[in-house]
């Protein structure tokens, strides 16, 4: 990891060199493709890595895999989210569950 800031702090005849670091790390879930039949991962020609066959767009879906496990996704799993997100977006207001309280001066 790169540091953000380097610099030094000196005591005299002392210097001692510093480098500060970012505390937080970015994380995505990255979705694999991979055959319904049989969890195989796809590649880019729909290649079952399994078998070797390529594989019919119907029987591709999305996945993540967790510490070994191939964990498949269907549309139900999204199917919550678009609709709290069309909620909010219809609704004009950015953060609906939020709790607003005014500020004492």
């Amino acid at each position: 990891m790169r540091s953000i800031w380097k610099g030094a702090i000196s005591f005299g005849m002392v210097n001692i060199p510093v480098k500060l670091y970012p505390a937080t790390q970015q994380s995505q879930l990255k979705l694999q493709t991979v055959d319904k039949r049989d969890s195989g991962k796809i590649r880019y020609k729909r290649i079952n890595e399994n078998t070797g066959k390529e594989v019919p767009s119907e029987d591709i879906t999305k996945a993540f895999i967790l510490r070994g496990n191939v964990m498949r996704s269907t549309d139900s799993d999204f199917r919550f989210q678009q609709l709290e997100e069309e909620k909010r977006r219809s609704s004009g207001k950015r953060y609906p569950n939020r709790k607003w309280s005014k500020r004492s001066q």
